[in-house]
């Protein structure tokens, strides 16, 4: 099966990363283990606002629809990534913003919680 849509969310995992596909009519998961990613010459297109056209097995997992491709080139931007988003003040966003992509600049102050699994943020764990 191919599918193709606009990446409008994206994480990560231990073995691999997940891209949220939105087609205009629906919505699939972009599931894509390291070795998938590693192999893909357009991983670096891949991110929020690339159009993405993608073949691999359809499943199911947890209720989430998904699709599965077995090699990187089974992968491909269309387009590239939107820009970077405007910079903003932390004060100017309001519920209105909800759902834009911004980039805001700031001091963490304080983490709570117990999510972050990786290497680059070991001290949460």
């Amino acid at each position: 099966m191919t599918v193709e849509g606009a990446v409008v969310g994206t994480a990560s995992f231990q073995a691999g990363f997940k891209f949220t596909l939105d087609d205009g009519t629906g919505q699939i998961t972009l599931l894509m283990w390291h070795n998938v990613y590693d192999d893909c010459w357009d991983a670096a297109e891949i991110n929020l606002g690339a159009k993405v056209r993608a073949s691999g097995e359809i499943g199911q997992y947890e209720g989430e629809l998904q699709i599965e491709p077995d090699f990187g080139g089974d992968v491909k931007a269309i387009t590239g990534a939107a820009a970077s988003a405007p910079q903003r003040e932390i004060g100017s966003l309001s519920g209105g913003d909800e759902g834009q992509r911004v980039m805001i600049e700031g001091e963490i102050i304080r983490v709570e919680g117990r999510g972050c699994k990786s290497q680059v943020c070991k001290w949460a764990n």
